[in-house]
């Protein structure tokens, strides 16, 4: 989807500027992929730019009991193990893009590299040709452009040379942007080259990663819903306003780390044939958090959007989520050692009905939890109450409500009847 306006401005780019040689885009990608991702790796400071396991001690110990009784099905999926150790090789990276992608042979002229069958089709036996046929029909493209110092990379699809992705590289950036509309266009085009149905999908707005270098050994990631996204797929529908939904700053000099997040409101309307329809409301989702060496943890603005976060099936609310709806719908957190303290008071409030999600009840489910002042873990694993500290569940006999300077001890407990653990909980004394 080309809009007047966008034309315009290529246009008048155009007229200051060529598309740089091939040359010139083998040694930028040769120079800045390696400046970025040696910069991304000096960031880190082996570790020492993000918080350890110290610091989350208050975290280890019967607290962490509470996440097992707190309805998280909303959120809660078997996600991949995320190795981080290994640092981006952008050397060979590089090499690997010269030589296979931006070579004179593939260079059609004006920045127009053609993408060549061997990207996909290429085997032991050599390039399968009914796959290079059906390759070529997609007219995959990389159009090369260079603006305000970065070089813009522009993947090209089907017969219209739609561009739903671009990658933005300089010595201090890395960036890639997803186009929707683009991509709307890109599917429906391809879809009737190949032969296939027109797919009845519909797809708007922007998004980007960015990856940049902001000091010597300081590099910030980031993800900007830089258009409102709405995605619809027969009767399956997801949108997300515009918003900074994340961003990771380390440096590795000051070994220092900074969080943001910010997401906008997101829904979601799923139909499933056997499990139902599930509406999913999050009116947002935002925390900023700051970790330097040597001191506390302080996170800020934590908050789950303007309204009740609900989940629900059939038109019927399975999970809901409240915080802090009485103090504005949000608090600060600090983290030191064994000691969490929290501004003006946490008060999550959850439902869950087990009926609507199909599920076995637990011996009960967390529905409120309410601290004031904050925590601190003691070394016998219980915890000390550093103002009111109260837990409500369903049934409402598995709660407790300590008073500042009490301890509360959980023990696990097995009923046989459901096969399960659960926990129990004693307020007392302090040792």
């Amino acid at each position: 989807m080309k809009r007047p306006t966008l034309f315009l401005l290529v246009g008048l780019a155009a007229c200051g500027s060529d598309a740089p040689s091939p040359d010139e885009v083998r040694a930028r990608i040769a120079t800045d992929l390696v400046a970025v991702a040696n910069t991304a790796e000096a960031s880190r400071a082996d570790g020492a730019s993000l918080p350890d396991s110290t610091q989350f001690a208050v975290f280890q110990s019967t607290f962490s009991q509470l996440s097992s009784r707190i309805p998280t099905q909303m959120f809660t999926e078997d996600l991949p193990d995320m190795e981080m150790n290994d640092p981006f090789d952008g050397a060979a990276a590089a090499k690997w893009l010269n030589e296979n992608l931006f070579t004179n042979a593939n260079h059609a002229g004006d920045g127009i590299y053609n993408v060549p069958a061997s990207f996909a089709c290429e085997s032991d036996e050599g390039i399968d040709p009914e796959c290079a046929q059906a390759f070529a029909k997609i007219q995959l493209r990389i159009r090369v452009t260079e603006n305000d110092d970065v070089l813009r990379l522009a993947l090209q699809l089907g017969p219209n040379h739609d561009e739903p992705l671009e990658v933005g590289l300089s010595a201090t950036l890395l960036s890639l942007t997803i186009d929707l509309d683009e991509a709307e266009d890109a599917v429906k085009s391809l879809a009737g080259k190949l032969g296939g149905e027109v797919p009845e999908l519909s797809l708007s707005g922007e998004a980007t990663v960015k990856l940049e270098v902001t000091g010597a050994a300081a590099v910030k990631v980031s993800l900007d819903i830089d258009r409102d996204i709405a995605v619809a797929f027969e009767d399956t529908t997801f949108s997300s306003k515009a918003a900074h939904v994340a961003s990771l700053a380390l440096d590795g000099a000051a070994k220092s780390m900074d969080l943001v997040v910010g997401l906008g409101e997101t829904k979601a309307h799923v139909p499933d044939d056997f499990e139902g329809t599930f509406d999913l409301d999050l009116p947002g989702l935002s925390a900023a958090a700051h970790f330097a060496e040597g001191q506390p943890l302080a996170i800020t603005n934590i908050s789950l959007g303007a309204r009740t976060t609900t989940l629900k099936i059939d038109g019927q609310t399975a999970l809901s989520f409240d915080l802090n709806p009485n103090d504005g719908r949000k608090l600060d957190a600090q983290i030191s050692g064994d000691t969490l303290t929290v501004t003006p008071r946490l008060d999550l409030r959850t439902t869950v009905n087990h009926t609507v999600l199909g599920d076995d009840a637990p011996v009960y489910d967390v529905t409120r939890v309410l601290l004031d002042g904050g925590l601190r873990a003691k070394a016998d694993e219980s915890i000390e109450a550093l103002g009111g500290f109260s837990i409500e569940t369903n049934p409402a006999s598995y709660g407790f409500s300590a008073a500042a300077g009490q301890c509360v001890r959980g023990t696990e407990t097995y009923d046989p009847t459901r096969d399960d653990y659960y926990t129990t909980w004693a307020v007392g004394t302090c040792n």
